[in-house]
């Protein structure tokens, strides 16, 4: 249960940023969120138990679980980013801008995962295998996207989302769609946009981040 709360009260705070940015494929630029909200965080997880990866140590295992090698754009992101990352591995050293800084990082691991398996036909991709990536985001159907989220969930963070996770992310793409300007709703880019969206916003969460 609390490995639940952790998750969703990181959406909370972090998807209206992630849903914008990745409307242009850029990075995260601003966290919208208030002392009273990294408190909450904090009062929901017993800090005796839990504790917050180190720089290097988020970027061994975005490595691992994403299987991205370190390409320039991540190293230069995870240098640029990496004095904003805790180094006590105290719960209280969490805050908006390590979050962003969580959030960039894990994004350039994202994205490198979105091209390759954008690339390749669905028989050779891991995780989205049920994605058309030659249509727009309306070819991502509800049975489609669910499987994907099934397929990052297990990879990332070693289960399947709960069922308030799942409509978190559903709602979160329903919201990413209604964003998309008319004339560009077709656009393939903006498939990938929604996968970079969903992996990275998994990927930096605090169910994630946490060990």
């Amino acid at each position: 249960m609390r490995r639940t709360i952790k998750s969703l009260l990181l959406w909370g705070v972090c998807v209206p940023s992630l849903m914008v940015s990745f409307m242009n494929c850029s990075q995260l630029v601003a966290l919208d969120s208030s002392p009273g909200e990294f408190a909450a965080i904090h009062s929901s997880v017993d800090e005796q138990n839990f504790s917050v990866q180190s720089a290097e140590q988020l970027a061994r295992s975005m490595a691992s679980v994403t299987g991205v090698t370190y390409v320039d754009s991540i190293v230069n992101e995870y240098n640029s980013r990496k004095a904003l990352m805790t180094t006590d591995y105290s719960i209280e050293s969490v805050n908006a801008p390590m979050m962003v800084s969580i959030a960039n990082l894990g994004s350039q691991y994202c994205n490198e995962l979105v091209r390759s398996e954008s690339s390749v036909k669905s028989g050779e991709r891991m995780h989205f295998k049920t994605i058309d990536f030659s249509k727009g985001v309306s070819a991502v159907d509800a049975t489609s996207f669910d499987k994907v989220l099934k397929s990052l969930s297990q990879k990332f963070w070693g289960r399947e989302p709960s069922a308030d996770e799942r409509n978190i992310f559903i709602e979160s793409k329903q919201e990413f769609i209604r964003a998309i300007p008319v004339n560009n709703v077709n656009s393939t880019a903006q498939t990938r946009s929604l996968m970079l969206m969903t992996c990275t916003s998994m990927l930096a969460s605090l169910e994630f981040i946490l060990i």
